[in-house]
């Protein structure tokens, strides 16, 4: 797009700084940017939407491609770094999905572990279908990584929703256990 340019931060990093990371924060910056969103109650609102040159981080995490197409990978809060590896919660709900007699699931991360932080699985099983979480999690050593491998599974009836549809993470995180 003309006038448009796009970069990608990495943690502790500013989008114009030289850096050659191959995945981070989709950033972008444009003549006509905007100082933030308005929220509810009328107040503009940057919520760490902006660097400190003007850069805004759209929160998607993705890749610049050598042929400079841009690869969208997910939401940078659903994704944690595990012995220093970058895991999607897209990839483990993937694989955990293949799982026979697994409907959905959903990750989040909660809390810390010596790995990073802890990754917890939230599963319906499909209709008429008994699993338990000890079942899932040793079908997980066979589908991921061992980095991507679950701290927590859980298997649950449904999973909470928000008005929009999209499932409700905030809800997931209350009802993981802290440890």
């Amino acid at each position: 797009m003309p006038g448009v340019q796009i970069r990608l931060k990495d943690k502790g990093f500013e989008p114009d700084d030289d850096m050659n990371a191959d995945i981070g924060e989709l950033c972008c910056k444009h003549e006509y940017g905007f100082d933030g969103y308005v929220d509810e109650n009328g107040n503009n609102n940057r919520l760490n939407m902006m660097s400190q040159s003007d850069w805004f981080k759209t929160g998607d995490l993705g890749r610049i491609q050598q042929n400079g197409h841009i690869e969208v990978l997910g939401r940078c809060d659903h994704s944690v770094n595990r012995n220093g590896l970058l895991v999607l919660f897209a990839d483990i709900e993937k694989a955990m999905e293949k799982i026979e007699d697994t409907e959905r699931v959903v990750v989040v991360a909660k809390g810390e572990s010596k790995r990073g932080q802890r990754i917890v699985a939230f599963c319906v099983p499909s209709q008429g279908a008994t699993l338990s979480s000890d079942q899932i999690r040793s079908a997980c050593f066979e589908r991921l990584p061992n980095y991507a491998i679950p701290d927590d599974v859980f298997v649950v009836s449904s999973l909470p929703t928000l008005p929009n549809g999209k499932v409700d993470r905030q809800a997931l995180l209350k009802m993981a256990p802290s440890r």
